[in-house]
């Protein structure tokens, strides 16, 4: 975001069309959880290459707000 603020190119008319019908779908609600989304994942949205996609050395980890520990197998069986 702060990208697309400080260089004007990056926001063309295509790119207003495309991210007004995506947001338009959603609730505000919606809008909301998905921007607090991409805040905290923006260290893997930034390990994305979307112009020379290249074979993953490792994936991005994505959080999506539930908090999850590894199950060990004696927690499994009780």
């Amino acid at each position: 975001l702060q990208a697309m603020q400080e260089n004007d190119w990056l926001l063309n008319e295509g790119i207003a069309q495309i991210t007004d019908q995506f947001t338009s779908i959603l609730h505000k609600n919606q809008l909301s959880k998905f921007l607090l989304w991409t805040d905290a994942n923006v260290e893997a949205i930034d390990q994305l290459d979307h112009v020379q996609v290249q074979p993953l050395q490792g994936a991005p980890l994505f959080t999506f707000g539930v908090e999850t520990t590894p199950v060990d197998d004696d927690e499994a069986k009780s």
